[in-house]
């Protein structure tokens, strides 16, 4: 859901952006916290003494492939927190290009680079999920494809600023290009 109040526009001379961050303040933290708390419980099963003490299995002993299994879920769920928690869509239109870029931490193929010159609407819709109204913003292709640039808005009057923001400046950029 993409929060109003942190969403960030600049615009200046040659570098012209929207950031939205995927997660609040409060989000981040709260996610953050619940992981660590559900890897210290996995931690302690996997590599407690406990884990086989108490199933009656006698002797403590743990395999270098209950430490591997451990270690990859760690960095594997310590990716997915810190990308929900941390990143941010950014959409940067330049004089050439409308680009879609989650940051900092890189996201495997989510950045999206388009041509200006491809681009021939950016319009906002609104859907609903399980009676929520949602909004999203959608980049239209001269090829026909539909582009999502920000998804789950939850203030109509936001999606719509966005998406006229985004269609000025690819109409500068076109013209300039032209």
């Amino acid at each position: 859901m993409i929060d109003a109040s942190r969403l960030r526009i600049i615009d200046e001379q040659g570098n012209r952006k929207i950031v939205a961050p995927f997660a609040s303040r409060a989000s981040a933290v709260m996610i953050t916290v619940a992981w660590a708390v559900i890897m210290a419980g996995v931690g302690i099963e996997f590599l407690g003494p406990t884990h086989q003490a108490f199933r009656g299995q006698g002797e403590y002993r743990n395999g270098p492939a209950e430490h591997m299994i451990f270690f990859i879920l760690l960095l594997a769920s310590a990716y997915l927190v810190l990308t929900i928690a941390f990143n941010r869509t950014v959409i940067d239109v330049s004089s050439s290009t409308l680009s879609k870029k989650m940051r900092p931490i890189f996201v495997p193929f989510a950045d999206i680079v388009m041509n200006i010159a491809d681009v021939e609407q950016i319009q906002s819709w609104t859907y609903s999920v399980k009676g929520t109204k949602l909004r999203k913003v959608v980049a239209g292709m001269r090829s026909g494809r539909q582009v999502t640039l920000f998804a789950d808005v939850d203030d109509e009057q936001v999606a719509r600023e966005i998406a006229g923001r985004l269609l000025e400046w690819v109409r500068q950029g076109q013209e300039l290009t032209r």
